[in-house]
Formats: structure tokens, sequence, C-alpha cells
């Protein structure tokens, strides 16, 4: 950059590395390349530089970062100037700098900068097609130790994304193409994904091959952290209407479903069968729940239905069901859940089974509100809102409880409740809790809060929200005396504001 190009950016506020050079002027600082690439601004007009198009400029600076090429691919700014000169130099100088890479692959690819040179790398040799120079760079040894490596396995998603389909499958082969490969692979937390992403790229004999691989070892799989990924996967992948691989995995977990139900992995891979296979894999499941051996169908759901991951096994199987299996399902489980809503507030008289009394209760809050044949002979209004509904009772839960005695207080306190007539069917603890939503009203967007029917407020206002309480006023309008009063008391003290405003 000239003295007067200088002048003028300092003029103009302009930061120097953001303004546009030549590699001409970028030199005459006396820097060599590498330290310029290394440069945050040095690094990115020297990109500009190579995104220009000038051949010989192009050429210049590709022949000038060549010595420190394995040094700057590792750099937090220097890798990009790297990839940009893998992305631009001729066939000639690209062989030259993957030659470079070629030596230093795996320390390469398992950097967190590195990595992404290596990337580039592969997508350059594929599509200058240079794939012998890849094939030998990257052999398939080393693409199997990079799959689990968590900047490695990158490159070799690259891979799978880039390579023509004959060269793919040589890949896949060597990364999935036995059970000991599959699950060795499946059950890396790296590997994981690149076994998915070698299911989606494969295509017939191949992709059959992975799913054979996948369903010999699908037991180990699904127990596994990262392997039931896999497994849901392959679920996933099947024709909404036309499930084999989930009916394959169904096949494969038989005689197994009520011990996988009760682990934290497995039963993950359980509701997704529930969910995405067809009803008569579903049904085998359920039916697998309802004859487990060794018990009634009334002790397997009590296990399942009150331990910490089968509740949601058996919350699935309620959802997907159809007769006869919905009704055998609440038959079997309807005594346990109402022994449990109708024990006290801490429980008693129910035993945990891998849950807190807390989470059962609400688990089978949950249950008979979304299956109310579930709370056959149960009075549902106290189980959904156990608070007292007369005046006594209510006043003693509110002495108990200070601050909703202190809003009581305006009102008279104990003595109020007592003597208060409360509206047919209303009670001051109806919906005690705060409301946990409010409905957008109008084009105001103001906010309403869910009111009593008219007719059971008789003529009483709602006042507050937490607990909702009712209090009487008078519904006489004020007189016109008193309401021209108020009006000129009103214009009076805004016209006194504006006075003061114009003082």
């Amino acid at each position: 950059m000239t003295t007067e190009a200088k002048e003028a950016a300092e003029a103009e506020g302009v930061d120097e590395e953001d303004t546009v050079v030549t590699l001409a002027d970028l030199l005459a600082t006396g820097k060599s390349l590498a330290e310029l690439a290394k440069s945050k601004g040095r690094s990115r007009q020297l990109q500009n530089i190579l995104a220009s198009g000038d051949p010989a400029t192009i050429g210049k600076l590709c022949d000038g970062v060549e010595p420190d090429f394995l040094e700057l691919v590792k750099d937090p700014f220097g890798n990009y100037l790297m990839q940009k000169v893998l992305e631009v130099c001729d066939l000639e100088q690209f062989r030259r700098c993957f030659a470079l890479l070629a030596g230093e692959v795996r320390t390469l690819a398992e950097d967190v900068h590195g990595t992404r040179a290596v990337q580039k790398g592969v997508e350059q040799a594929i599509s200058r097609e240079q794939l012998t120079l890849l094939q030998e760079a990257v052999p398939n040894e080393l693409v199997a130790e990079l799959a689990r490596h968590a900047t490695g396995f990158h490159v070799v998603m690259k891979l799978l994304d880039s390579l023509p389909a004959a060269w793919r499958e040589r890949l896949l082969e060597a990364l999935a193409g036995t059970p000991e490969k599959a699950l060795s692979l499946g059950c890396d937390q790296w590997g994981c994904c690149v076994m998915k992403k070698c299911l989606d790229h494969s295509e017939g004999e191949v992709h059959q091959r992975l799913v054979d691989a996948i369903l010999s070892e699908t037991l180990a799989l699904v127990q596994d952290k990262y392997g039931n990924y896999v497994v849901q996967h392959l679920i996933n992948s099947g024709h909404p209407k036309a499930n084999p691989q989930g009916a394959a995995v169904v096949d494969a977990l038989k005689g197994h479903v009520c011990e996988l139900a009760l682990q934290k992995c497995s039963s993950n891979v359980l509701e997704k069968c529930l969910k995405v296979c067809e009803e008569k894999e579903r049904n085998k499941i359920i039916n697998e729940i309802l004859t487990q051996p060794g018990g009634s169908p009334s002790q397997a759901l009590h296990k399942l239905l009150f331990h910490e991951f089968g509740n949601y096994v058996f919350q699935q199987a309620l959802e997907v069901s159809r007769e006869p299996q919905y009704s055998l399902l609440i038959e079997h489980s309807r005594q346990h859940i109402q022994e449990v809503l109708l024990s006290g507030e801490d429980g008693t008289g129910v035993d945990p089974i891998g849950m807190s009394r807390q989470h059962m209760k609400k688990v089978c809050q949950k249950l008979v509100k979304r299956h109310t044949a579930l709370a056959e002979g149960l009075d549902m209004d106290f189980l959904m809102n156990p608070w007292p509904l007369d005046a006594n009772a209510a006043a003693a839960w509110i002495a108990a409880n200070a601050a909703c005695y202190e809003m009581w207080a305006g009102y008279g306190g104990d003595a109020a409740l007592q003597s208060y007539d409360f509206p047919p069917g209303i009670s001051p603890f109806e919906n005690a809790y705060p409301q946990k939503k409010t409905k957008k009203g109008g084009k105001g967007g103001q906010k309403t809060s869910k009111q009593a029917p008219a007719d059971e407020l008789s003529g009483a206002k709602m006042a507050g929200f937490w607990p909702h309480y009712y209090v009487a006023y008078d519904e006489a309008p004020a007189t016109e005396q008193a309401s021209s009063q108020a009006d000129d008391k009103t214009k009076t003290k805004k016209g006194g504001n504006k006075a003061a405003q114009k003082s």
C-alpha cells in the first residue's frame, strides 16, 4: 500500500488490514508470507488476493507459502489461507501440496485446525480426479482409525460425502462390513455418527450387508449409550408405511422387551419402535409386556409403570395400542394408578419402585387425564384439585400459609372466611396455583385470565390470581354528581401539570 493510501485510510478511520492491497504491498512490509498468514487481517487479505484470479499472482503466492505449508495448516488463521491455496492453485502445485499433506494425514486430521486442510485436500483430490493419490494418502485402515477420533471423523464424513459410488462401497465394507466392525464403530462416541452416515450413503447389496451387520448386534447396540442411536437411525430410515428395518429390529429384541424397557438407552429404542413401526410390530412389543414369564400382567405393568425409564415405554404403549391390547393395558394398570392417586400427599401406602412417590403421583395424574378409562370410579375433581371446599377447612389452610393469609387480611382474615357466602360451586382455593399459561386476547394483545362462568359468580368479581378468590363489590353506578366531581379533579390535575411544564 502506498503512503498516500495509508494516509487516506487513517483519515477515514479505516483499519489498514481491511483495505484492498496487492501482494507487492504486503511483501513491502518486510514480513514473510508465513508471518502474514498467521495474522487474522493479513490472512484475509491474502485470501482475497488468491480469489482475484490472476494466475501469475496466485502462482507466486502459492510457491511462497509452500515451504511453510505444514506449519500453516495447523495455525488458527493460516489454515484458512492454505485451504484457499489448495482450491485455486494449478494441478502441479496441488500435487506438491497434497504430497506434503499425505505424509502427515493422521497428525493433521487429529488436529483441530489441520483437519480442515485435510478435508479440503480430500475434496480437491476428488474434484481434480486424483483418486489414486487420495487412496495412497488415506488408506482404508487409516480411515477406520480416524472414524473414532473427535476431529478425524470429519475427514471420514467428507470421504463418504464426496467419493464416487464405486470407491465409496469399498470404504463402507472396510468400515462396517461385518458385525464385529459395525459393533465396534457403532459403540464409539464419534464412530456412531460415521455409522449413520454409512447407512445413508449405502445402496443395494452393500446397504443390506450393513443392515444385516447391525441387526446381528442389535441387542448389544441398543444397550449402549452411543449404539442405540445407530439402531434408532436404522428404524427411522424405513418407509412410513412399510418399515422392514423396524420389523427386523423388533424381531431381534424378542424375548428381552421387559428387560430392555427398564434401561435408559434401550427404553428409547423401544419408544421409537412403538412410534415408527407398523401395528404388527407394536403388538409384538405390547404382547410381550403383557405376557412376561414368571408373573402376571398386573405385576409386569406395576414394575414398568413405576420405573424411572419403563414408565415412558408404558405411556407410549397406551398412546399407540389398539383393541384388545388397549383394554388389557388399562385393566391391569388401573388399580395400581388409583392406589397412588388415593394415597396421601406424601405417598403413604405406596412403595416407590425406581422413582419417588411424588414422581409416581405426577405420572398417574398425567395418565388419567389422557386416558379417562383409568379413572373409572374415582372423583376426578377431587384428585386433580384436592383442596377443601368448605370455608372452615379453607381458613385452617390459610392459617398455615402466611403468604396466603396476608392476601386475605384486608378482607377480614379468618373471620371473613367464616362468614363469607361463597357462590355455589366456587371455592376460595379453586385453581390455587398460579396459572401456567395465559391467552392473548383481541388485537391489543392483552392477556386474559380464565374466568369462572357468569352464572356461578352471581355478581362477584375476581380479585387477584393466587389463590383465586372472589370479592363482592357494589355494582350500582356512581352518581352523576360524584362522576362530575371526579372529572373536575382530573381536569384540574392535568391543567396544573401543563401549566407547570410551560412555566
